[in-house]
């Protein structure tokens, strides 16, 4: 029976679909359509994609990098050791060089960065010399070796500190002489208006050290209290610092002045001052009235441009008059260091650029050795060696 029922059902299905009932299969397709992407959007976990990296084009070669064949390293050879305080500013370096195997050609190049100083690196050869500012500071160089465009990849390092003071050789050491008494010369390098202290500053070596103190500039015949001043010192300026003791006495320093010709017959100086003297010669219009002996001992005795004034008192004739003996007696004031100080005391000229200190120590006594001058932080403002 179902056998003869298919080629019935064969024959309607073709009937319907040939009329227009292939629209009614379009709509079911449709349907199906729309629940297309609920059921084949997902696939099952073995079904994902996997994703994989570009094969490298034929053109393109590899990003690795071949490495050296060789292998460098740096030592600082010379220069301030680890951690050394340095008094100076000009600071040499030498480096050295070595390559692993040795065989390898090519030569050996330099490069280097001082920390705070350099904003890369340097190319060098196997010597750098610095030239560094003035004042205390701490440093990091830092040197490698180079080779074909390969550098060392641990370079060399060293710390050191340049312990100067901000005056370094603004006043330098200029000489020292290990006679008796001994002596150390001081000179100020200074640029015209510049000045500086340099109380309170320290003169040292193995021997002991000596601060230097307050000075008078002008040294006043009326006033045995005076107060100190500053050793202070201008352009090429000399400080002399003697072993001695001073001509005034301990703890008198000054500086010398046009005048003190006039002393030199009471007080001895160590260190040379001026010698020269000089007082107006009276005019002759002023001396009409006196006797012709008396004029004549004026003029041709006394020396006006002398610091001593001569005796009269074996002139019989002149010491006969008193006119003239009163008038010389007058004359005769004039020659000292009081009445010279009042005439000069206030002019510019009047002292001259130096200072004279006297240490009552001797500094100088080792058989060799380096004298330090410190500022009043302790720091080196210069030094120099001597030897016996």
């Amino acid at each position: 029976m179902i056998a003869f029922l298919i080629p019935i059902f064969i024959v309607i299905f073709i009937t319907v679909f040939s009329s227009g009932g292939g629209n009614i299969l379009k709509g079911v397709g449709d349907s199906f359509s729309h629940l297309r992407p609920y059921f084949f959007a997902t696939k099952a976990p073995d079904q994902q994609e996997q994703k994989q990296s570009p094969l490298p084009s034929t053109f393109q070669k590899p990003s690795t990098l071949t490495p050296p064949s060789f292998v460098l390293d740096t030592a600082i050879t010379t220069g301030p050791k680890e951690k050394e305080s340095i008094a100076d500013t000009r600071v040499t370096f030498e480096f050295s060089g070595f390559v692993n195997p040795s065989s390898t050609q090519g030569s050996i190049f330099f490069e280097s960065k001082l920390q705070g100083v350099d904003t890369d690196w340097v190319t060098t050869q196997n010597t750098r010399i610095f030239n560094l500012p003035a004042g205390p500071k701490e440093y990091t160089l830092f040197a490698r070796a180079k080779l074909n465009s390969i550098v060392d990849q641990t370079p060399a390092s060293r710390v050191f500190a340049v312990n100067v003071s901000p005056y370094f050789q603004k006043v330098t050491i200029s000489s020292l002489s290990t006679a008796t008494p001994s002596l150390i010369t001081l000179k100020a390098n200074l640029k015209q208006g510049e000045e500086i202290s340099i109380t309170g500053w320290k003169i040292q070596g193995k021997a002991g050290s000596f601060q230097i103190p307050l000075g008078i500039e002008r040294i006043n015949p009326f006033s045995s209290l005076q107060p100190g001043n500053l050793i202070t010192v201008k352009a090429s300026d000399t400080v002399y610092l003697s072993s001695t003791r001073g001509p005034f006495g301990l703890g008198k320093h000054f500086k010398p002045n046009t005048c003190m010709g006039y002393l030199k017959s009471s007080y001895t100086f160590p260190l040379a001052v001026p010698s020269s003297c000089s007082l107006d010669k009276p005019r002759e219009e002023d001396l009409l009235f006196f006797l012709q002996a008396c004029q004549d001992f004026i003029f041709k005795k006394i020396d006006f441009s002398s610091c001593m004034f001569p005796d009269y008192s074996q002139d019989i004739t002149v010491k006969a008059d008193t006119q003239c003996t009163t008038y010389l007696t007058g004359l005769a004031t004039g020659f000292t260091y009081n009445s010279c100080f009042l005439r000069h005391g206030d002019e510019t000229g009047f002292t001259i650029n130096e200072w004279q200190v006297y240490m009552n120590i001797n500094l100088l006594t080792q058989r060799f050795d380096t004298i330090e001058l410190l500022d009043q932080n302790g720091l080196v403002v210069d030094q120099e060696k001597y030897s016996l």
